[in-house]
């Protein structure tokens, strides 16, 4: 039996989890986690790490409170199956070309899942050997609520769909003194998700294909999607003992955005793997059209997020 507080504060992102887990321990040992949340993440400030003008990057502020109730069991060492129920309110701020006052909508939400996983990685972040699969369904139902900040009124409207996904990722080396090694990984969304009463809440609510550390640090609407296939590859080379240069280059195929299908992001980091933790340098890149959204970011640690009311 454990009880744990985790808090996390930054200008982008802030989290506070309270969270206890009871495990009743036998060859095959079952596991209930129940936890609060609180996230918010806020990029009303500016772009986070920008070394070039931007232009796929939008202003919003998304505040998740939610209470998870999970049972789980172990299916061996490295694999399980967990059962989960959220429930809770997605707040999201933003604004409307045309409009002088900000936005906000409300999503107040139920949400069953079941998630299956099984990970053999040798490291949490920035792997070069093993794989890992999850495969996952959800279902969410709720109501969706407009306003203004001038304005108490709002329009309701009952929103509810389905969805899966799977994800795979797998390292390997290619050279027997360890010196290269390469990964690649599959991830596809597929959601019957609804239209919003906003196309911004519509968008915010939706998927996140968030491959790099970064992207999960801005708003770029194209990488959120109902349905989407994104590809990836990774390869990393030792430097000396535990540095490392690893290049990544990932793109996406969604339903078309402002006219196109395909979207791209890549990156080129430095790496070292400390005992309590990785250090990294990443030059970071998101689509190849012209030479904006390019951005420099320095990591030390193991970079934490926490668990989303919707899952994806």
């Amino acid at each position: 039996q454990s009880f744990n507080l985790d808090i996390l504060l930054g200008p982008v992102y802030s989290m506070a989890r309270l969270k206890g887990h009871t495990a009743l321990i036998h060859n095959h040992p079952i596991y209930f986690d129940y936890s609060l949340n609180f996230n918010i993440h806020n990029t009303l400030y500016g772009n986070f790490g920008n070394l070039t003008k931007v232009d796929n990057s939008e202003k919003m502020r998304m505040i998740e409170t939610f209470l998870a109730l999970s049972i789980g069991r172990v299916l061996s060492v490295k694999s399980g199956i967990d059962i989960r129920l959220n429930a809770g309110c997605n707040n999201y701020h933003y604004t409307i070309p045309g409009y002088s006052k900000q936005q906000y909508s409300r999503f107040s939400y139920v949400t069953p899942a079941m998630f299956i996983e099984r990970s053999t990685l040798n490291k949490p972040l920035f792997p070069t050997l093993g794989s890992k699969l999850s495969l996952s369904a959800i279902y969410v139902y709720g109501k969706d609520t407009q306003k203004t900040t001038s304005t108490k009124q709002g329009v309701d409207q009952i929103k509810q769909w389905w969805g899966s996904k799977l994800h795979w990722e797998q390292y390997f080396n290619i050279t027997s003194s360890n010196l290269l090694s390469l990964g690649y990984s599959v991830e596809s969304v597929y959601t019957t998700h609804p239209d919003f009463n906003t196309p911004e809440a519509t968008s915010l609510s939706s998927p996140l294909y968030a491959p790099l550390l970064h992207s999960e640090m801005i708003y770029m609407p194209e990488y959120r999607a109902n349905r989407y296939i994104g590809l990836g590859v990774m390869p990393t080379i030792c430097i000396y003992n535990n540095l490392y240069v690893r290049f990544s280059i990932f793109s996406m195929l969604r339903d078309k955005y402002e006219d196109e299908y395909m979207h791209y992001m890549s990156d080129i980091s430095l790496i070292y793997h400390t005992p309590i933790g990785p250090v990294s340098l990443a030059l970071t890149k998101y689509n190849f059209k012209n030479s904006k959204n390019l951005y420099l970011t320095f990591n030390f640690g193991y970079a934490i997020f926490g668990d989303k009311g919707l899952y994806y």
